[in-house]
């Protein structure tokens, strides 16, 4: 295996292990919306971080499925993980998602 190969073999390695925590966080982000629905988050707020919570289990899946493929086939393509890279930047961009619906819930508390 040449030394590329290598590191992107890591490379989904790690993908693959980034994908099972969001999924959890995916999880924990729709739990936390359903036991904050009115109550600190509005009826809106809450669906919000519903969306953002499905959303983050949606992308962690697709890691996952673009890590196992490339691990199986022994094929780590740059191509491919650059897909892997594409789900982690928008999985980045719904956490912030999440945190700025966090933070004008609770702005008045501040």
């Amino acid at each position: 295996m040449s030394s590329d190969s290598l590191i992107l073999h890591r490379a989904f390695e790690q993908a693959r292990q980034q994908a099972q925590s969001v999924e959890n966080h995916g999880k924990a982000v729709e739990k936390l919306a359903h036991s904050l629905d009115g109550q600190l988050l509005t009826t809106e707020q809450a669906e919000a971080m519903e969306q953002v919570g499905q959303q983050l289990r949606q992308h962690a899946q697709r890691m996952a499925v673009l890590a196992e493929m490339s691990l199986h086939n022994e094929s780590c393509l740059a191509e491919e993980y650059a897909l892997v890279h594409q789900h982690q930047c928008q999985v980045v961009l719904l956490y912030v998602k999440a945190m700025r619906v966090l933070l004008q819930a609770t702005q008045s508390l501040l």
